[in-house]
């Protein structure tokens, strides 16, 4: 599961989502709050800066996932610039 989470009245519905995977045997990737992973040693934490409020937060979270996105296509051997079956350029005749 990767979950994400800012401060602010939503965290504790995803920290709660968190715990009810982890109880069901799946591993985490906790983006943004610490709460998220906390308590969980086999857990992995993505931190982002917590004094932006809620409303701003989303920004650096997309960030932390779209690091993520890369750095796991390049651990699996795939080239992020040239996805399989995407083309960037749309032929036209």
């Amino acid at each position: 599961m990767i979950a994400y989470g800012a401060a602010g009245p939503v965290l504790a519905d995803v920290v709660e989502t968190v715990r009810a995977a982890v109880d069901l045997g799946s591993p985490v990737i906790g983006i943004g709050a610490p709460e998220v992973c906390r308590g969980l040693p086999d857990a992995v934490g993505l931190p982002v800066p917590q004094d932006l409020g809620e409303a701003l937060a989303v920004v650096p979270l997309v960030v932390r996932g779209q690091q993520l996105a890369i750095s796991t296509a390049l651990a699996l051997g795939l080239d992020p610039d040239s996805p399989h079956g995407l083309n960037k350029v749309t032929a036209t005749h």
